[in-house]
């Protein structure tokens, strides 16, 4: 298995899921991060910011996530 979300985060260093030989834990990312995707949308927030606009992908935290 391939596990990437639990309800405690991050994972205790003791849990079971770390040592199992069938058990792949990682990170809580699904995919790796694309730098020059993420450091286009960071300047594109950052100018927005400034000017004081509405950002663009803002986590919702009452949607949890």
């Amino acid at each position: 298995a391939v596990l990437d979300v639990f309800n405690e985060e991050p994972l205790p260093s003791s849990h079971r899921f770390w040592p199992h030989p069938q058990v792949y834990v990682t990170s809580h990312t699904s995919a790796p991060t694309n730098i020059e995707a993420a450091v286009r949308v960071f300047a594109q927030n950052l100018e927005r910011f400034l000017k004081n606009q509405p950002l663009l992908h803002v986590v919702d935290f009452a949607k949890g996530y």
